[in-house]
């Protein structure tokens, strides 16, 4: 495990040199002043207003806006929050109608110029706070072509350890380092424990192991379009979340209520059908008429009603049908063209009961062929009536179980339904009136979460309100043999992963909040371990890798266009295929490289691999940077004048490219340029994307190179 350096203040230290504001003019004023001192507001925004908020704890917070005066000809507002603390934990600059028109261009500032420029601005905006978050911030999103701004997160250390997950986000400009926005993420505590006398992490890893030991499970390896989905074996900690109190070696309890889901998500598909007949002069294609005649064999409506309402647990009671849709399942095209269809139902109820206005509807999805169950979904407006729940947990398991066994017999039959249930009713206190139920699929005795039947019922009607049926019956699923064991898996996540003390807060009955020293597993980290090979896999199940620093080329030093090359490939505009360390520059490029490179200029990546290239032709075609008739050959080598053409068209600039009347290359060897493309290469010359020889040759019938294409792409992203 590495051990964290980081110099910071004592966030108790930090508290109690801060003035704390009032919820009145003084604490307002209070909050104006401490904004103002810290930014630069404009005259021109001359118009304020503020709200103010008092936060769970206590905290009062000032909403703060400063914006021009209405008619202004460029409306600005600055928008920033001052917790009563005086620390300022939002901050957002905006220009309306300011829209992006900027092209595609490298940063002007490097990585570590933009994360010195935002830990600045951290540090002007919360100079007591600035010393706990620590100066290495990381690059989140926006450092690239496409992108004006780039967005550091910096995480927050108490004592040189992590603190309850606090961060604050800083947007810049990448080119100019100029704040855009400051958003946050802060916890106080009326206490903060000392790290004196911890446990070791060695200590910490095995009580971890003993209250989360490593389970044997079954997760879903998916695919590319060269293979189907799998269900591969893998070890992950019974609880992933499982915190170990660094002063006792006990398991850690927040004792924080959450709030709790309500059931299964609504997830019913969206769209209409509607036959309509009209006078079509062309012909079909097969797909259509395999759809045509699929749809043809749909159940009516009415069918369809009665199917669904002789499913006497469904809560239909005083309401009324409002109405059928017919759509096909996502994902469901199969080999021949046919889909799986299926129709949606709406019941719904809505009346006065005492001073309240109920509207509760229920969803039904049924297969439009078969009149299979597929998905249940109930909603209501207000969870918690006057009744009181009289259905108790256990008699809920047992309507659960009944219903998957009539409705879903063959899921059913392979689902492990061995749950535990209380044989009392929930207490009156609970908000919500459901009791819910997954009964996950079993595969060789391991448990496989992506297939699961999920089922809610009402505390109080014993009426099923949600089911949902996830089930893949194509999947094939890893053979055990070969597995290693629970104590080798939780070895092998503990030497690629570890285990780290952090703070994590503690609140007690009266509602104080202290900040405790815990071990748990590094947040947002893989904890995922393959079954067969103990490796760390990432939740796509596939191994997992951390993040790399950009790929350099040893095959450039000292080649014209070095310079080119390493910044595309620093800034992640172009890259080497895995494994790969050489560019090599004299190699004439391919047609499906050199659009690899051209897609780049609009932020789009598409490693040279058999799986990326059918979506890097798609996309082309989509751009009309490939054109219906011209080859499309991923071997295809390509020409000088290849280059231009595919720039121009992903630019957007082909009409004004095929007025070929109107421009001259001025190429001495102009005469040799395919006619029509002339335009293409006007344009990429005045635009500076290519410059032509000393001969003052463009040589367009010439091989394009790798190292001139990069040229090309570098030109235009820094001219």
């Amino acid at each position: 495990m590495k051990k964290i350096v980081c110099l910071v203040l004592s966030a108790l230290l930090a508290i109690s040199v801060m003035p704390v504001f009032a919820a009145d003019s003084a604490g307002l004023e209070a909050a104006i002043t401490t904004a103002k001192s810290r930014i630069d507001i404009p005259a021109e925004l001359s118009e304020f207003s503020s709200s103010v908020s008092a936060e769970s704890g206590g905290i009062t917070s000032y909403r703060l806006q400063w914006e021009t005066a209405e008619g202004a000809e460029t409306q600005k507002r600055i928008e920033t929050t001052v917790d009563g603390f005086g620390n300022i934990l939002l901050y957002n600059y905006s220009v309306f109608g300011n829209y992006y028109t900027d092209k595609a261009s490298l940063p002007k500032l490097s990585e570590s110029e933009v994360i010195a420029a935002a830990y600045s601005h951290l540090a002007r905006l919360n100079p007591v706070l600035a010393p706990e978050f620590d100066q290495n911030g990381e690059i989140l999103h926006g450092y690239d072509v496409n992108s004006t701004s780039a967005t550091v997160r910096f995480k927050r250390y108490v004592n040189g350890l992590p603190f309850c997950g606090n961060y604050m986000d800083i947007t810049l400009g990448k080119d100019t380092g100029e704040l855009v926005q400051l958003t946050s993420s802060m916890t106080y505590a009326e206490n903060i424990v000392s790290p004196d006398g911890i446990i070791t992490p060695e200590q910490a890893a095995e009580k971890f192991k003993a209250l989360s030991p490593m389970t044997a499970k079954y997760i879903t390896k998916y695919g590319g379009a060269d293979e189907d989905d799998a269900a591969v074996l893998a070890y992950e900690p019974k609880n992933s979340d499982e915190m170990i109190d660094a002063k006792t070696g006990e398991e850690f309890k927040q004792d924080v209520g959450g709030y709790q889901n309500a059931g299964a998500a609504y997830d019913t598909a969206s769209g209409t059908f509607a036959a309509e007949a009209a006078a079509y002069g062309g012909g079909f294609t097969q797909s259509e008429l395999v759809n045509m005649e699929q749809v043809e064999g749909l159940m009516s409506e009415s069918e369809a009603r009665a199917a669904v309402e002789a499913i006497s647990e469904l809560p239909l009671e005083g309401k009324e049908f409002s109405g059928c849709t017919f759509d096909y399942l996502g994902g469901s095209r199969k080999d021949d063209g046919t889909l799986t269809y299926i129709a949606n139902l709406t019941y719904s109820l809505s009346e006065v009961r005492g001073d309240m206005n109920v509207r509760e509807d229920t969803f039904v999805s049924i297969d439009a062929k078969s009149g299979e169950l597929l998905d249940i979904s109930t909603f209501n407006n207000t969870n918690n009536g006057a009744e009181k729940p009289t259905i108790t947990e256990a008699r809920a398991l047992e309507t659960a179980k009944a219903f998957a066994a009539k409705y879903a017999a063959d899921e059913y039959a392979k689902a492990d339904s061995d749950i535990e249930a209380s044989d009392s009713a929930a207490p009156e206190s609970d908000y919500y009136r459901d009791y819910w139920f997954n009964f996950y699929r079993m595969e060789n005795g391991y448990e496989y979460q992506d297939n699961k039947l999920g089922i809610t019922v009402d505390k109080v009607s014993g009426k099923i309100k949600q089911f949902s049926k996830d089930w893949n019956d194509d999947i094939e699923f890893e053979s055990p043999d070969g597995m290693i064991s629970a104590d080798e898996a939780f070895s092998a996540l503990s030497e690629q992963r570890g285990i780290e003390a952090r703070y994590a807060i503690r609140t007690d009955e009266s509602g104080a909040k202290s900040a405790q020293i815990v071990y748990a597993l590094p947040i947002g980290k893989a904890s995922i371990v393959s079954a067969k090979s103990g490796k760390l896999l990432d939740y796509n199940g596939t191994e997992y890798k951390e993040d790399e620093a950009a790929a350099s080329a040893d095959d450039i030093s000292g080649h014209y266009a070095e310079t080119a090359i390493s910044e595309l490939l620093e800034n992640g505009v172009i890259s080497l295929p895995e494994g790969e360390t050489s560019f090599r520059p004299n190699d004439v490029i391919t047609q499906s490289e050199l659009l690899a490179f051209v897609a780049a200029l609009e932020g789009e990546h598409y490693p040279i691999t058999p799986y990326y290239e059918r979506g890097l032709y798609k996309y082309a075609a989509a751009r009309g940077i490939i054109k219906s008739g011209e080859a499309q050959d991923e071997n295809l080598p390509c020409i000088r004048e290849d280059g231009p053409k595919y720039i121009i068209r992903a630019l957007g600039y082909e009409e004004i490219a095929q007025m070929t009347d109107i421009f001259a290359a001025g190429f001495s060897d102009s005469a040799d340029i395919t006619p029509g493309m002339e335009g293409y290469i006007a344009l990429a010359k005045g635009f500076g994307i290519v410059g032509g020889n000393p001969d003052s040759t463009f040589a367009p019938k010439e091989p394009l190179i790798r190292a001139d294409a990069a040229i090309m792409i570098y030109n235009y992203l820094t001219k």
